[in-house]
């Protein structure tokens, strides 16, 4: 008997960013993406950890955040089937739904990840390389280190605009401590 493999759960772009659109639900599924599963007041002091640098974070901001998880973004996540949230144990989890945000929380210029971007130049590099090996005309005539070096080079470019792309919060996690 073949076991098939379930197939990949699609969201709707606008969807997507409606979820992602707002920081403390970014925060939580970036806190589920790690601990897996956990309890809501695990999830409510990650997220104050998140947003504040105070220590022990203000009382207030905590009860927010709190309050803001329980009433509106657990539900939200949950109605969207990104995350389970059983309320009566407090206890938030992701579900498989949640993997087809990744490729909108990582988008980068162009409309692909960051991942496919580096996957495209570097295959691109492979692919001139071979044909240079094999004879192709007009690829024939260079030299194998042109195509290398001018490979790397566009993969440093991708690297370059990844840093440049999210320079602000590099910013922010460096200098707003």
């Amino acid at each position: 008997m073949q076991q098939s493999t379930p197939a990949p759960v699609e969201i709707e772009p606008t969807e997507a960013y409606e979820l992602l659109g707002n920081d403390r639900r970014r925060r939580t599924l970036v806190q589920l993406r790690a601990a897996g599963r956990c309890s809501l007041a695990e999830l409510t002091d990650a997220v104050v950890r998140r947003e504040t640098s105070e220590r022990p974070p203000p009382e207030r901001l905590r009860q927010s955040v709190y309050n803001s998880l329980r009433q509106t973004h657990l539900p939200r996540l949950a109605a969207a089937d990104v995350v389970a949230y059983d309320r009566d144990h407090q206890v938030v989890r992701l579900r498989r739904r949640a993997r087809a945000l990744d490729r909108y929380r990582h988008a980068a210029p162009g409309g692909m990840t960051w991942a496919e971007w580096y996957r495209n130049v570097a295959v691109a590099g492979l692919w001139g390389l071979l044909l240079i090996h094999l004879d192709v005309p007009p690829l024939a005539e260079l030299d194998g280190l042109v195509v290398t070096v001018v490979s790397l080079a566009a993969l440093a470019g991708v690297g370059i605009a990844r840093v440049w792309h999210r320079r602000w919060l590099y910013r922010r996690l460096l200098f707003d401590r």
